[in-house]
């Protein structure tokens, strides 16, 4: 209540603001921000700071978090915004910008037969040596993600049907009056 219409509102209803908004909700900014933020915080260097660093791996989460927002803002229906993309063009979006993606650095994770990250040498794991644990993050990155995306995508597809349904029907209706 309050925050909303004290903070936000006045906040949103600037120009700068909605400019940044409608930029970062483009669906090609938003996926090179989420993908590209994705694997740059894969990198081992990276990967490696965050994990022996509390402020490094909040700020990693933090990106994840905020990046993901933007990603799905552009698939879902966010008040008081609207996707960017119609029904059809989110398959595309959700399945190569989403679940390829996933499913490559899933298998990078899950295929590596060496330790990618040497952080993990000094942070306690589970009774699995070290590789096998990066294979075993690796594939439920992969599995899971990619379920989430092929779900969304099926969502999708099937708003998509149902809205050219209801446009045929609409045009079947005008063509039957004339």
């Amino acid at each position: 209540g309050a925050v909303r219409a004290g903070v936000v509102r006045p906040l949103a209803r600037t120009r700068w603001v909605r400019a940044f908004v409608h930029f970062v909700r483009h669906p090609l900014v938003a996926a090179a921000l989420y993908v590209g933020g994705l694997y740059a915080w894969h990198l081992p260097d990276l990967y490696d700071a965050a994990l022996l660093d509390a402020r490094i791996h909040l700020l990693e989460h933090a990106w994840f978090f905020l990046t993901a927002l933007v990603f799905w803002s552009v698939v879902i229906d966010p008040v008081p915004f609207r996707g960017t993309l119609s029904y059809g063009a989110r398959l595309p979006y959700l399945l190569v910008l989403g679940a390829a993606q996933n499913t490559v650095l899933g298998g990078i994770l899950s295929f590596s037969s060496r330790l990618l990250y040497t952080a993990y040498e000094q942070v306690p794991v589970f009774d699995l040596d070290r590789v096998t644990d990066q294979r075993v993050g690796g594939a439920i990155m992969w599995v899971v993600g990619d379920f989430v995306f092929l779900a969304a995508a099926s969502v999708a597809f099937f708003l998509w049907l149902a809205e050219e349904e209801e446009m045929q029907k609409r045009r079947e209706r005008i063509a039957s009056r004339q």
